[in-house]
């Protein structure tokens, strides 16, 4: 997608839902393409559950998901309709905006800790934490 090493992830887009999959890291997040749509979201660790069996926000994450999983969750979606409006598809990222099957944080972190990778070539290293409200407007 770019080259900031900060933010590599993949977006991946289907014909039929879900129509929409990210992946940043070991975290993968699969969406359909209406805000309306019957369609469960998905949202798996890869590190913990490799084959995809315990989906973290789908049927009982709804209301079960933790504020750190929902963070992720927003995380990901936040860069898919990024990617989306990027790529010109502005009716598909309003679509994926309005889209929330989780419940509503008023506030979000993409992680619960920071782990610190490798020293860059110029002696620099980068972590980055992502924060976030579910509706506009400023913090105070």
């Amino acid at each position: 997608r770019n080259t900031n090493d900060e933010d590599n992830f993949i977006v991946t887009q289907w014909k039929s839902d879900p129509a929409f999959m990210v992946r940043k890291g070991y975290w993968k997040l699969i969406l359909p393409s209406s805000s309306s749509s019957n369609v469960l979201d998905m949202m798996y660790n890869l590190r913990d559950d490799p084959i995809e069996i315990n989906n973290l926000i789908g049927m009982n994450g709804i209301d079960a998901a933790t504020n750190a999983t929902i963070g992720k969750a927003e995380h990901l979606k936040s860069l898919l309709v990024n990617w989306l409006r990027e790529t010109g598809n502005n009716a598909a990222s309003l679509e994926v905006e309005k889209r929330r099957q989780w419940k509503k944080l008023n506030f979000w972190a993409s992680d619960k800790e920071i782990v610190f990778g490798r020293v860059g070539e110029d002696r620099t290293q980068k972590e980055w934490l992502y924060l976030g409200t579910a509706t506009a407007g400023e913090l105070t």
